[in-house]
Order: C-alpha cells, then structure tokens, then sequence
C-alpha cells in the first residue's frame, strides 16, 4: 500500500472512529453520567468543554438554521426536546453522507464538547473528498426525560443504534468505516435564544 493510499485510509479509520459516536462518549468534559442520589440508576451530567470547530467549505453547502428544524422539535417542551435530540441526529447522518460541514455547529452549543468531535469528523471526511455511504445511525424509536437534569437543562436518555457503513472516497472505492454496535445515551439539550440546543453528549453508565 503506497503511502498516499496509507494517508486516505488513515482519515477514514479516523472519521470512523470519531463516529464510533465516540466523541458521543462525553470525554473528561463533556457529561459524565454518575449516580445520584435520587436514583441509584439514573445518572448526572454536567455539560462543559471547548467551543466547536470553525466549519470550513463542503462540497454541498448548506447551513441549519431554527427555521430548518421541524415544528415539533421547536417547541419548548419536553416533547420538543426529544423531537430536537431526533433532528439532531438526522442532522448527523446528513451531515456525514453528503457531507456538509455547515449542518451541525448551529444545533449545538459551545459547551458540547462531544458535538465538537462529530463536527471534526465531517470537517475531516469533507477534506478528504470521501462521504460515509449511507446513515450512521437509526432513528431513535422512543427516549425518555431523565428526571434529575439541573436547572437550565433538559435530559434526553435513548438507545443509540450504530449501523456498520462504510467510507467511500474520492474514486468511489468503499473504504473500512463504522462498525455496529448500540448503546445508551444520555443527551443534555438547552433552550438557547429561540430554539432548542444540544449541549452534552455521553454513555450512560
């Protein structure tokens, strides 16, 4: 394998890995579920971390705004909060598939940590002229609002399903991408200005 070859490989095993929803994995700042004290099962989270990276160009650009997001997921309500975390990862697959680089920092908060490693990810594969062949992850069937979120913040917990996909670059040769896999996730989402945020990203333990 010649060593340009190695380099293509390389950023779509990155991509990859970033996807593995890893950076959904929260990190040392991002929300770390812990017990509580009201529930020896449910988990805390206290979102912080590093400001998204600055989008550069896509091949399709494109940019979200509150007036994309559907009527449902702009209600401030519970409902909208779980309808807004439902956008927000049909927003990733888009994101991914076309890819658009543009799609994601609007939805997110400075705050989100794990959403800065999704946005690098597509910033990543729209560099290297690839695209992920088809969506990363299913819709989300049903999820829940955790009843332990702090003020100012509305938790969403949800089995996340993985889909195996891989990359295809610039010749349209199918490249090692994301493997299957499901876990659950506890999504921290703010209402920021007139809409809906997400602002931390983690496994629950």
């Amino acid at each position: 394998m010649n060593k340009r070859r190695t380099m293509t490989y390389a950023v779509a095993a990155a991509t990859a890995a970033t996807l593995a929803l890893a950076g959904c994995n929260g990190g040392d700042k991002d929300p770390t579920p812990t017990p509580t004290a009201s529930s020896s099962s449910t988990s805390t989270a206290s979102p912080s971390g590093s400001k998204s990276p600055s989008p550069t160009a896509s091949a399709s650009p494109s940019k979200s705004t509150a007036g994309d997001t559907p009527p449902a997921a702009r209600a401030k309500t519970n409902d909208g909060a779980l309808a807004f975390v439902r956008f927000y990862f049909d927003q990733v697959n888009l994101a991914y598939t076309k890819p658009d680089v543009n799609l994601l920092p609007p939805l997110v908060t400075n705050a989100c940590q794990s959403c800065s490693g999704l946005q690098k990810g597509v910033v990543d594969i729209a560099a290297a002229g690839q695209r992920m062949k088809s969506n990363l992850v299913a819709p989300i069937p049903s999820a829940t609002i955790a009843t332990e979120a702090p003020a100012g913040e509305t938790w969403v917990r949800f089995t996340l399903s993985q889909m195996t996909v891989p990359v295809i670059d610039k010749s349209g040769k199918e490249l090692e991408g994301q493997k299957a896999s499901s876990v659950a996730k506890i999504v921290a989402v703010v209402w920021e200005g007139d809409q809906w945020k997400i602002h931390g990203i983690a496994n629950q333990s």
